[in-house]
């Protein structure tokens, strides 16, 4: 089901967002409310890719290069044109999520037998670089990756005509340029030795995130009138 005027509030809020009207998280939050009130899961699928561009550090959405701008930007056209996105999402187990759960269990067992003792930072120091080296074990690319790695310039595309229909089937599609000034941003470095102490300490938090399964996902669009 295509819901317009969902498609439209998402996108007069992807203009604010990631424009100087929006300069904090709580601009961003703006966009939260559309997905859960329309029945759209395009409009939701596009709500969950433009959290990539989320930044912890400055508390907003930003994009650094001239790519992301172009990701969003065919977000916008995918919303306008009335195009749908299928997905197809398979979660996948392996070691690593066993390694955490008995990594959490352990430390789990000393706290209820010593409790928040000093010596008990040992053992959060441990569970931290235990997560350190899970994460290296987490997979490099999802499927999703890949699909946008390999059309990097068109996804979620499959081709310039599928971007050449959608463009037609939106003609008050208009692609707004890119502000240059993005690219002085810079991410955070969660190795910065601050951020680092403080995610030894949450160690046996941290391997809970590793417990969970991976997540594949594979994307087909459907293209303007195709979907009507």
């Amino acid at each position: 089901m295509i819901d317009w005027e969902a498609r439209q509030a998402l996108c007069d809020a992807i203009d604010d967002v990631f424009s100087e009207r929006a300069s904090t998280l709580s601009s961003g939050e703006a966009m939260e409310d559309i997905p859960i009130h329309s029945g759209d899961e395009t409009v939701t699928e596009v709500y969950h890719i433009l959290w990539r561009f989320y930044d912890e550090d400055s508390d907003k959405f930003v994009i650094r290069h001239r790519q992301g701008w172009g990701l969003v930007q065919r977000l916008k056209l995918v919303l306008m044109s009335g195009s749908v996105m299928e997905v197809r999402r398979r979660r996948i187990w392996s070691l690593r999520q066993a390694i955490a759960l008995i990594g959490f269990v352990i430390c789990a067992v000393l706290f209820c037998r010593i409790g928040f003792v000093p010596e008990f930072l040992l053992v959060t120091a441990s569970a931290g670089i235990v997560y350190f080296l899970l994460d290296h074990m987490r997979p490099t690319h999802t499927d999703r990756d890949t699909e946008i790695t390999r059309t990097y310039y068109i996804w979620p595309f499959g081709s310039v005509w599928e971007i050449a229909d959608a463009v037609a089937a939106a003609p008050d599609f208009r692609k707004q340029p890119y502000r240059p000034a993005a690219d002085s941003r810079r991410p955070v470095n969660w190795y910065w030795p601050p951020n680092l102490f403080g995610m030894l300490i949450d160690g046996p938090i941290l391997l809970l995130a590793h417990c969970l399964p991976d997540c594949d996902v594979h994307t087909r669009l459907i293209v303007g009138t195709k979907a009507n």
